[in-house]
């Protein structure tokens, strides 16, 4: 890291840095780097003798600062992500909204707090340093845990709620989904954007619990982040929050949780097409669920072996798995479940030329969730009903679910699903001989897969190089290479 990354490009910083190397010119900078590198000696780093102190200006501004706004700066040093707003903070201090806010202000005007847009805050990362030094000084241990943990449980409760209400019918381990919502997202979309706004203090905060040994929260924070991963795919936030999961849960010594993680671990390597990791988590998974009898957890196992076999070729054996989770559901009375084996199946029995069953059991699975109010799956399961009328010869009757299938995609936020969505209208194009509509489905398809980093965006970009190459040779009257 440079000397002004490490200063954090605090113009008195780097006078201080600066003044230390005048002093001391056979010091070579990497000397001062070094030295600034250990957080626990970066503000007496950046001093000079009876000169140039940063640690002495914050001290004046925090020295003016009344006992309860004192009291928040520190708190808010133990938060370890980028930023916080009023809520947050309130939970540290264990004080009301209004409070909060009125403290936040004062911190700001002091100058020791960075004022964003919509209620968020954020320290200069040397101010932030200080403020832990001074929260050290200041309290026990024991108070310092306490206010951690209030805040890990804000982001958790906060987190269940948002994953309430972006998918309320999933089934769930953690002891917050039973609990009376002490906070509420006014739609989905509101719930999405906050998940989506905080990703990056969530990562930082389980991080930072899973050191500290909150294990139980840990692997519960993780299952309420199902909603956001399975809709924005976000692939490496995905897989290193449930490996930290999976390890949270096996440190709780909770087999069942420890299963929960490995699947979820599971799907976003079948998201990313790794079919051999993808198996490799959901049979650990399943050998956990069966050895606690655990039969819902059992079931989530099996159709992610279901998806990989069914990815890789094997539908008869996908039917078989699909079957065996469907009648576990259907024992355990989970219409919800039955209905994503019954389009799971579809797929299977679609993907081995079965298209009139298939199609019975993607209308039944549809049918379920137009009447639960599930965007999300009705959009796989019409994309999935399309693709089955696509490989039957049904071009008008694909056309019409694809494009109800969009318009859900467009209105729900599931950009994954819509890139599919022109995906499959491209191959319904290039079926009609449209090979400008085709070209233009496939742009749309290849700049959602790149945006969100999806495994798809090869096999799509290949695809537009192919007909672009075929749609020039044709204009100059050659034959394509």
């Amino acid at each position: 890291m440079s000397l002004v990354a490490l200063c954090g490009r605090l113009p008195l910083a780097l006078c201080a840095s600066g003044a230390r190397l005048a002093a001391r010119r056979r010091w070579p900078i990497a000397r001062v780097v070094g030295e600034l590198t250990d957080e626990t000696r970066r503000l007496s780093a950046l001093s000079v003798e009876d000169d140039v102190s940063v640690q002495a200006v914050f001290d004046l501004s925090y020295q003016a600062l009344p006992e309860d706004a004192a009291r928040l700066y520190g708190l808010l040093g133990l938060h370890p992500g980028a930023d916080f707003d009023t809520a947050v903070a309130g939970a540290l201090a264990y004080i009301g909204h209004d409070e909060s806010a009125r403290l936040l202000d004062m911190l700001a005007d002091a100058n020791l707090l960075e004022e964003g847009s919509e209620d968020r805050y954020s320290f200069h990362d040397l101010v932030r340093l200080h403020a832990r030094g001074k929260l050290a000084e200041t309290t026990s241990g024991d108070e310092r845990q306490a206010a951690f943990a209030r805040l890990v449980d804000r982001y958790l409760q906060t987190a269940v709620s948002a994953d309430i209400a972006i998918m309320p019918g999933r089934w769930h381990l953690g002891a917050y989904y039973e609990a009376e919502r002490r906070i509420s997202f006014p739609d989905r979309a509101a719930a999405l954007a906050w998940l989506e706004l905080e990703l990056g203090n969530i990562m930082a905060v389980l991080r930072a619990a899973h050191r500290k040994g909150l294990h139980e929260a840990v692997w519960q924070t993780c299952e309420a982040m199902w909603g956001l991963f399975l809709l924005h795919k976000h692939y490496r936030q995905w897989i290193e929050a449930h490996e930290i999961g999976v390890a949270a849960a096996r440190a709780c010594g909770d087999p069942v949780a420890q299963a929960r993680m490995l699947e979820a671990l599971g799907f976003a390597y079948l998201n990313l097409k790794d079919f051999d990791a993808a198996r490799h988590h959901h049979d650990l998974a399943l050998r956990l669920e069966e050895e606690a009898d655990h039969p819902i957890g059992e079931a989530s196992a099996l159709e992610g072996l279901g998806i990989a076999e069914l990815a890789t070729g094997g539908n008869d054996r996908a039917i078989e798995l699909f079957t065996r989770a469907r009648r576990i559901h259907q024992r355990l009375g989970r219409p919800r479940g039955v209905a994503l084996m019954r389009r799971h199946i579809g797929e299977a029995l679609s993907g081995a030329g079965r298209h009139a069953e298939a199609v019975e059991d993607f209308s039944a699975a549809l049918r379920f969730f137009e009447q639960a109010d599930e965007p999300y799956h009705q959009a796989r399961t019409l994309t999935s009903l399309a693709n089955s009328h696509l490989s039957a010869g049904r071009l008008d009757d694909a056309d019409d679910v694809l494009s109800r299938s969009l318009l859900i995609t467009e209105r729900s936020g599931a950009r994954h699903e819509q890139a599919g969505v022109h995906a499959s209208l491209a191959h319904l194009a290039a079926r009609r001989g449209q090979g400008g509509v085709e070209r233009e489905h496939l742009h749309k398809a290849l700049a959602i897969y790149t945006e969100l980093g999806a495994p798809q965006a090869q096999e799509v970009g290949d695809r537009l190089a192919r007909t672009e190459r075929s749609h020039e040779s044709r204009d100059r009257g050659t034959d394509p290479p």
